[in-house]
């Protein structure tokens, strides 16, 4: 049987190789909006959001290494009935690196969006300026002027006000949610990332309760957070019970497709 050490050192080096290939892959995509950016004066310089991810989590790695318990995984001995010993992720350092992936693949699709604006408006402005060159020396010099007095109209003056305003919305976005990972700490944020992990991974009602008792709460009394399980509990309940009140109104307009009424007793079960 595998032991705590050696499941440890497996998931970090997957983690972590993963966490690389985000860096670079983000170190070449603010490389090349920059470029992109110079010829517009626009100002571009950010994080590497995957960086910040990597030096929170290490960060917060430590915090749990003073608590005496691993962000990495969670070791059961004499489990159940058949006194099982196993490892497994732990479901608060889970939740917490599922949340700060989809917190950079979020920033990344601002990048994106970024990059891909520039590259439509360069696009355009250098076929414009193609047509120009094929022009007469005086036709092109009254388009010039035209088009220079028409503010709506971009050419190879520089950008619209329009299009600067979006690619700064852009740039703001993905800082803000760089500065989400740069600011997280366990007390503030920790609620919403095991609320996360809850929704996202869809377990059934009847198995919260166990998924906290046996993997949530000890952690977070050793971790000297025990006053944030009622409101786990209650964001958890908030959540699920949204959840039954969508099957309700399935079940209403086709009875035969949901077991609303089994999701119901179940959260009653959870709540008591």
């Amino acid at each position: 049987m595998i032991s705590q050490e050696e499941y440890e050192e497996k998931y970090k080096s997957v983690l972590y190789e993963k966490i690389e290939q985000m860096i670079q892959a983000q170190s070449k995509l603010i490389e090349g909006i920059q470029t992109m950016s110079k010829p517009f004066n626009l100002e571009s310089d950010v994080d590497n959001i995957a960086i910040t991810m990597n030096n929170k989590l290490v960060e917060l790695k430590n915090e749990f290494q003073r608590a005496g318990i691993s962000i990495y995984s969670q070791k059961f001995e004499n489990y159940g009935a058949l006194k099982l010993n196993f490892t497994v992720a732990s479901f608060i350092g889970n939740a917490i690196i599922s949340d700060f992936a989809d917190c950079v693949l979020r920033a990344t699709e601002e990048l994106s969006n970024y990059s891909e604006t520039i590259k439509e408006i360069t696009g355009e402005m250098e076929q414009v300026s193609q047509e120009l060159e094929k022009m007469s020396p005086i036709k092109r010099f009254f388009i010039r002027i035209r088009d220079f007095f028409e503010q709506s109209k971009r050419y190879i003056y520089g950008l619209t006000e329009e299009e600067k305003e979006k690619l700064k919305t852009y740039i703001s976005n993905y800082r803000d949610m760089n500065n989400k990972l740069f600011e997280y700490n366990l007390r503030d944020d920790v609620v919403s990332s095991i609320v996360k992990e809850f929704k996202n991974k869809k377990y059934s009602p009847s198995n919260i309760s166990e998924l906290l008792e046996e993997c949530v709460i000890p952690d977070l009394q050793k971790l000297g957070l025990e006053d944030l399980i009622p409101s786990i509990q209650q964001s958890i309940a908030q959540e699920y019970s949204s959840d039954i009140e969508v099957k309700k109104e399935n079940t209403q307009k086709n009875p035969k497709e949901t077991s609303e009424e089994k999701g119901q007793k179940e959260m009653d079960e959870f709540e008591r």
